[in-house]
């Protein structure tokens, strides 16, 4: 079991070296919707124990994203991000003293958001980092038929 736990951390320490900051991002928002999905599960199972560790990652993985955002240099979005996930983190504490799926499922809504913005401009940056590779090596080719 050993092997299996350092085979683990070694494999996630290579995926977050590997990965740029905005896809784990967007996998932090991935992994916190599920376990909000598997939170729900849990209540309606009457597993408060498993709700109460599933909500309580969801709060983990949001108090990671409040310590990475940048609030000397992220201005209003920042400063917006932090109000939200303060926000979500209060209602999530609310959701399970409460077994309240209503809350829960406001939180999904917000992290879904969130998620789906994220996920353009990760998009729309490979685009424009495509297109920027696309005219470097037609510059290049320029240049090499030119001489």
């Amino acid at each position: 079991m050993n092997m299996k736990k350092n085979g683990y951390e070694q494999y996630q320490k290579t995926v977050k070296s590997t990965t740029d900051k905005k896809k784990i991002v967007l996998m932090l928002y991935d992994g916190a919707i599920m376990f909000l999905k598997k939170a729900i599960i849990a209540i309606n199972e009457n597993k408060n124990i498993e709700k109460m560790e599933k909500i309580n990652r969801v709060i983990a993985i949001l108090s990671e994203l409040v310590s990475a955002l940048d609030m000397a240099n992220g201005g209003e979005i920042a400063v917006n991000l932090l109000r939200l996930y303060d926000f979500m983190i209060d209602y999530l504490y609310q959701a399970n003293s409460e077994n309240d799926i209503n809350k829960i499922n406001r939180v999904i809504s917000l992290l879904s958001k969130i998620r789906d913005g994220w996920s353009t401009i990760i998009a729309e940056n490979g685009k424009s980092s495509e297109k920027q590779k696309s005219e470097s090596s037609a510059s290049e080719t320029k240049t090499k038929v030119a001489v």
